[in-house]
């Protein structure tokens, strides 16, 4: 799924649903190993880039909470 967040051309509407999505799946439980391993996976540097390319006010929210989960799963695992 993180590939149709990050491929050009994709509709913010249907962008901003998957981001969200993306964003339930980080914040779940799993083992510290498979967690990192999610979260590398999302390549969270390139998601970046969609809130700088994109003014959509509310693709920045959904990237905003991407990113706090993001952050505080990865917060979690290293702690574990």
């Amino acid at each position: 799924m993180h590939e149709e967040v990050l491929a050009a051309g994709v509709d913010d509407r249907l962008r901003g649903p998957a981001i969200k999505c993306l964003a339930a799946v980080v914040s779940k439980r799993m083992e510290p190993q498979s967690k990192l391993a999610l979260l590398q996976s999302l390549q969270i540097s390139r998601v970046f880039g969609l809130v700088v390319d994109d003014g959509n006010a509310e693709l920045v929210s959904y990237v905003a909470v991407l990113l706090t989960g993001y952050a505080t799963m990865l917060l979690v695992a290293l702690n574990e």
